[in-house]
């Protein structure tokens, strides 16, 4: 019921049913953040929607607290901080993800890296490349010159 308000923009009607539905289901991560980014319900997102943003943030930290690897939550706190003009806090949200997705293995890859600053790796001379085309010519397969 409340994805259905959410989805015909009646986001006080998706507030009102998310909360029947914690009430109900208190520990299911989902409810108080959304389903991520293929839909963009949950109680959150829907705070967002209403420019609720401590709201928002409260349930997205109370979907953290339930599910502290739910790693759709940290990107949408980084929105709402961003927009709300809490830089210190998005920038922490960012250093709480890097912990999550990089761990010794990574870090001991990038540092045996053959490639920095004067030796770009191949790939990157191609994303140059195409950037730079993309730029000059625009985007020609989808007629596009921006």
């Amino acid at each position: 019921m409340a994805a259905s308000h959410y989805c015909l923009g009646e986001y006080e009607q998706a507030v009102e049913a998310y909360r029947r539905a914690i009430q109900i289901n208190p520990d299911f991560a989902i409810l108080h953040f959304g389903l991520g980014n293929t839909y963009d319900f949950g109680l959150g997102n829907t705070y967002v929607r209403l420019r609720l943003y401590d709201a928002a943030v409260n349930s997205y930290h109370q979907a953290l607290t339930i599910n502290p690897d739910y790693l759709d939550v940290y990107h949408n706190l980084i929105y709402v901080y961003s927009i709300t003009g809490q830089a210190d806090n998005a920038i922490t949200i960012c250093g709480q993800i890097l912990d999550r997705e990089c761990n010794s293995d990574s870090l001991e890859l990038a540092l045996e890296s053959n490639y920095d600053r004067s030796v770009p790796s191949p790939t990157y001379l191609l994303y140059i490349d195409m950037y730079s085309k993309l730029h000059i010519n625009g985007d020609l397969e989808n007629k596009s010159n921006t």
